[in-house]
């Protein structure tokens, strides 16, 4: 009698807690294994039980669960494939939109339900199914008339939906505006194998398609900007994933040179000689930067020489800080370049008519006098001492001297992100063969000074050679030794078609670079015809050159270049309309 006793306490405190968890659970719950691609069939077994079922009937504001046993519902099997749900309600009271049921052990992707008898009225579908180990069906609409029992049909569809693929898309933009050329790569985690890519377009946008289901790292790459990854992107079948990329300009220094397309902007107030001369305002400075960008050019080449500097010291500082300054609020990259021009001013000598020289200060060439008003005669013995680094100033040598006024310069606008780096001095001049090996020891040392004050590019120019023919075997000894970060700026000023000298130069251009281990800008260069600028900006591109064409406006000195800018109340000239259309077809 008591074991009997205990067995019945302990099997009420089992239905109490069986009956509450139902309650805190009202779902319809069969105990059935469905096999993935099959209809859910209850079976006679699996109803045996179901008086301990509860259904979740909404009523007004309120629900609550009805016991089987009370016969408000009634559940059956049917001989089409699914559930058969009764409902029954007190008459006077209304069917309101809300039934649930669920199938354990199964995953359900799609539901469908019909009425079969009675006045009930439901239409929709099923507005919320939950894909996990068993499904949750919800009606939303319909109600039921109080004189006749309705009966539901509801079919469960455990077959998984076909995987379709899906894609990524959206737009490439830098500060608003639309990048192109920008690479786009969509790579599956924890499957790198799958991964696909797309190129924006002019109007910044991209579209990965075909990509498996999954979750996804997006990375866009494009030289001269930092790249941008995106991770956990989520790709579902048959659907698109808007994915949109900000892109950040990288500072200039660190921009392949490759991407620096521009001119030679000539500033008179850092061309003035030793005894002064013309000067630029401030004002033609801001407007010819601002038309440069907006005509889709990247960088600027800016001389600047000693003889100026020595004229007004503050005015120089002060105008190279500006102009740096000034290309950054522009997104303009910047090369100062150390100038000569027939070395200095100091002589006055005439040369083809002109007496145009400037660049080295007279301190430097005072022990070597003008004779007999020829260059040559008068140029050749300094440049042998000066490549020889036996000169010397108040006792100290004039390579010191000359990295002490580049300080100066670096100093000055170091700082800036759009300063791209510095020349160390444009076409230095051999008098002899022999001044190869000279020449390179003058650009490792300028190089090592500065690389102390800067981490930016070192760039170096091409000799001008005088009394003899320029050896190209002699070529590779000009480039400073040991050192990372330089960039060979020779000048082209012929055209590189098939079979010329100046494709011949190309091509030794790219083999020395490759030896030297630097980039290479064409730090001068011209074309006057269509078909000279488009072949000219093609072979640049293949070559991955960087190039600033001579030169922006025309000055005393324009040397073989042509005038692309007069003032913003002239029209574009007809060589710069020419170079932008080689602009717009190459790149």
């Amino acid at each position: 009698m008591r074991l009997r006793n205990l067995r019945l306490l302990i099997g009420g405190i089992a239905l109490s807690v069986f009956l509450l968890l139902q309650l805190a659970t009202p779902v319809l719950a069969f105990s059935t294994a469905v096999t993935s691609g099959e209809l859910a069939v209850l079976t006679s077994a699996q109803l045996t039980d179901i008086r301990n079922a509860c259904l979740s009937l909404g009523l007004g504001g309120s629900a609550f669960c009805k016991s089987v046993a009370q016969k408000a519902v009634a559940v059956k099997e049917t001989q089409d494939p699914g559930i058969v749900v009764t409902v029954k309600e007190t008459r006077g009271k209304r069917f309101l939109p809300t039934l649930a049921g669920a199938v354990v052990g199964a995953t359900v992707y799609g539901v469908e339900f019909a009425t079969l008898a009675g006045d009930g009225n439901f239409v929709g579908s099923a507005d919320h199914i939950v894909p996990a180990s068993w499904g949750s069906i919800y009606f939303e609409s319909g109600q039921k008339s109080n004189t006749s029992p309705m009966t539901i049909r509801i079919t469960i569809d455990t077959s998984p939906p076909p995987v379709l693929p899906g894609s990524i898309s959206g737009i490439a933009s830098s500060d608003g505006d639309p990048v192109k050329e920008v690479v786009v790569t969509a790579r599956m985690q924890g499957n790198p194998g799958v991964s696909a890519q797309d190129v924006s377009d002019m109007d910044g946008g991209y579209l990965i398609a075909d990509l498996p289901p999954g979750m996804y790292d997006v990375e866009a790459m494009k030289s001269s900007y930092e790249s941008l990854i995106v991770g956990d992107v989520v790709v579902s079948s048959g659907a698109d994933t808007p994915v949109d990329f900000g892109l950040t300009l990288l500072p200039c220094s660190e921009r392949p040179v490759k991407d620096l397309l521009g001119v030679a902007l000539i500033d008179e107030s850092l061309a003035r000689r030793e005894s002064g001369g013309a000067s630029s305002t401030t004002e033609y400075v801001e407007e010819s930067i601002r038309h440069i960008r907006q005509n889709g050019f990247t960088a600027i080449r800016v001389p600047f020489y000693w003889e100026s500097y020595v004229y007004n010291p503050t005015e120089f500082v002060d105008r190279v800080e500006f102009i740096a300054q000034t290309a950054q609020a522009n997104d303009l990259c910047v090369v100062f370049a150390n100038f000569q021009y027939y070395t200095t001013s100091y002589w006055n000598v005439e040369f083809d008519g002109k007496s145009l020289g400037r660049g080295f200060p007279s301190f430097v060439v005072s022990d070597f006098p003008l004779t007999n008003n020829d260059y040559i005669q008068t140029a050749g013995p300094f440049w042998d001492a000066f490549l020889s680094n036996s000169i010397t100033v108040d006792g100290i040598s004039v390579w010191e001297v000359q990295a002490n006024f580049f300080g100066i310069v670096i100093s000055s606008v170091d700082s800036y992100d759009s300063v791209a780096g510095y020349e160390i001095l444009n076409e230095p001049h051999l008098f002899d063969i022999a001044q190869y090996d000279k020449l390179g020891n003058y650009h490792t040392y300028i190089a090592n000074e500065i690389r102390a004050v800067s981490d930016k590019k070192i760039y170096f120019d091409r000799e001008t050679t005088w009394g003899f023919t320029r050896d190209p075997s002699q070529e590779p000894k000009i480039a400073p030794v040991g050192m990372t970060g330089i960039v060979y700026g020779p000048h082209l000023y012929s055209i590189p078609y098939p079979g010329t000298q100046a494709e011949t130069q190309i091509q030794n251009f790219e083999t020395w670079s490759e030896l030297w281990g630097s980039e290479v800008l064409i730090g001068e260069t011209v074309a006057d015809t269509q078909e000279d600028a488009d072949q000219l900006l093609k072979v640049l591109k293949e070559n991955e050159f960087g190039w600033t064409v001579w030169s922006w406006k025309p000055t005393v000195s324009t040397g073989s270049g042509r005038t692309y800018y007069e003032s913003n109340t002239v029209e574009a000239t007809d060589v710069l309309k020419i170079l932008l259309a080689a602009m717009a077809k190459v790149y």
